[in-house]
């Protein structure tokens, strides 16, 4: 499995959409997500929707692939 075969298998958690060509954010207990539905959902309930750790938008972080 080649590098663009790996990153398209991975969806959102929260809109199950393929991460591939979509700005993605980690949260700092490690969960990934696309960030327009992560920042969405801080907005609403400031919890990881994955472990529900508490969270805010200063915890979250962009990444690059």
């Amino acid at each position: 499995m080649n590098n663009t075969e790996r990153n398209s298998a991975y969806d959102c958690p929260i809109c199950y959409e393929k991460l591939e060509n979509r700005n993605i954010s980690a949260t700092q207990c490690g969960h990934v997500f696309c960030t327009q539905c992560l920042v969405q959902t801080i907005g609403v309930s400031k919890i990881c929707p994955t472990c529900r750790t508490e969270l805010t938008l200063e915890k979250i972080h962009p990444l690059y692939l």
